[in-house]
């Protein structure tokens, strides 16, 4: 072999090639172990790898030669420099391309195939939280997950189950997480509000016994169900309130039919004593009408409505007034809702006009503004010598106001004055 310097590059370059392939080679092999049914790929690798080694050492040997001042003796730095340089750079680049065919082959069709790596890249993609354990709680299978559930929950990344079930059951978490369990279940809750929901369900693979734990983001479920218990909190008081109010209603019913009887009862005494007052000082001598104005109180002590229906409330009213000698005097047309409560603060106007102040005129002056009607009661009798009290008739002709949402004032100087709003 010529001593040039083209064939020192080329051997050098050759020994490259050589120790590449050595590498690629033996990279090859150690993971055929990974897969089932790779044995092709790993005799390949390891035939590449027999017969490189030996053209590797006699390069590697001609190389030191070349390097050594004094020379270096040595039969296969011999047998390598007698050799033509292109046969030992065709072989090193035979092998070199064989190598590299080889591991690409391997990888191609590794990726078609399932392998314990690639269980666990898969498991680190997933986006639940997955682990398994073996019958003595001691991890098998933890995915990055999980693992970061766990460090976020109890500042450990890996733990045996038996001591997680403890830290659980001793509310051992780091500040800001809370657990909470439920049937079949743990929610485990976050700082940042997450919510985890951890399932633990035994299983058997490969002839043994193992726990799977598996985590699951339930963050908007979650608050979903605590939207849904919140209102039908809600919904429960809201129907406790409705149950409260029909308990209540009979003694409302009873209690308005009770304020209505004291109403009329009233008033029909009110307007028989009148009756009576006035017969006796001689300015009705009508008898006959006073005996029936006098049934109607008793025909109210015996429970009966009694008497003709009456069809017009204010034409009664007219001769009730007539009766214990009272005008009534009417500026602008009533309105033809709140009768009753109109009815009433006739009837207690007239009573008040001939018992408190001896007049025998009573005026109902009615102004209409934009839907609303002001009723003014006045009288020409004696005014108040003292603010009017709401006491017997006026206390029931407010309750009753009240009760149809009607406004009613009293003003005592300089006359007596009883303003309603309907």
């Amino acid at each position: 072999m010529t001593d040039t310097r083209f064939n020192e590059i080329s051997v050098l370059v050759s020994g490259f090639l050589l120790f590449m392939t050595l590498a690629v080679t033996l990279v090859c092999f150690v993971r055929t172990y990974r897969f089932h049914g790779a044995k092709r790929f790993a005799r390949a690798g390891a035939l590449i790898f027999v017969f490189t080694s030996p053209c590797a050492f006699c390069v590697e040997h001609y190389l030191r030669r070349l390097n050594t001042p004094d020379g270096f003796n040595s039969v296969f730095a011999d047998f390598t420099e007698s050799l033509p340089v292109w046969l030992i750079a065709a072989v090193s680049a035979g092998f070199f391309v064989a190598g590299v065919l080889t591991s690409v082959l391997f990888i191609r069709w590794g990726r078609s195939r399932l392998s314990e790596r690639s269980i666990y890249d898969g498991l680190d993609y997933l986006p639940e939280g997955v682990w398994f354990s073996d019958v003595h709680g001691l991890p098998v299978l933890v995915n990055e997950r999980m693992h970061e559930i766990l460090y976020e929950t109890f500042g450990l990344a890996t733990m045996d189950l038996g001591f997680m079930h403890r830290r659980l059951e001793r509310d051992e978490l780091k500040p800001g997480c809370k657990s909470v369990p439920y049937h079949g279940g743990i929610f485990l809750i976050m700082p940042d509000g997450t919510v985890w929901d951890l399932r633990e369900t035994p299983v058997t693979a490969c002839g043994g016994s193992y726990t799977e734990l598996l985590a699951f983001d339930v963050t908007g479920l979650y608050r979903g169900n605590e939207e849904l218990r919140e209102h039908n909190e809600r919904l429960a008081a809201v129907n406790e309130q409705i149950r409260e109010y029909n308990r209540n209603m009979d003694r409302i019913v009873r209690e308005r039919e009770i304020l209505n009887a004291k109403i009329r009862l009233h008033d029909e005494f009110g307007k028989s004593l009148l009756a009576i007052r006035s017969y006796l000082s001689g300015q009705n001598k009508d008898r006959a009408a006073l005996l029936e104005l006098l049934k109607a109180p008793v025909f109210l002590f015996q429970n009966n409505e009694g008497g003709a229906p009456e069809d017009d409330p204010f034409a009664l009213l007219d001769e009730a007034a007539h009766a214990v000698g009272v005008t009534l005097h009417y500026s602008g047309a009533l309105p033809s809702r709140n009768k009753e409560v109109l009815c009433v603060a006739v009837h207690e106007c007239i009573t008040n006009t001939v018992k408190h102040a001896n007049g025998h005129n009573l005026f109902v002056k009615t102004v209409e503004n934009g839907g609303l009607f002001t009723v003014e009661f006045t009288n020409d009798g004696d005014p108040p010598e003292a603010p009017v009290r709401e006491t017997g008739g006026l206390a029931n002709l407010r309750a009753l106001c009240e009760r149809y949402g009607c406004e009613m004032r009293i003003e005592s100087a300089p006359r007596f004055r009883l303003i309603l709003t309907l």
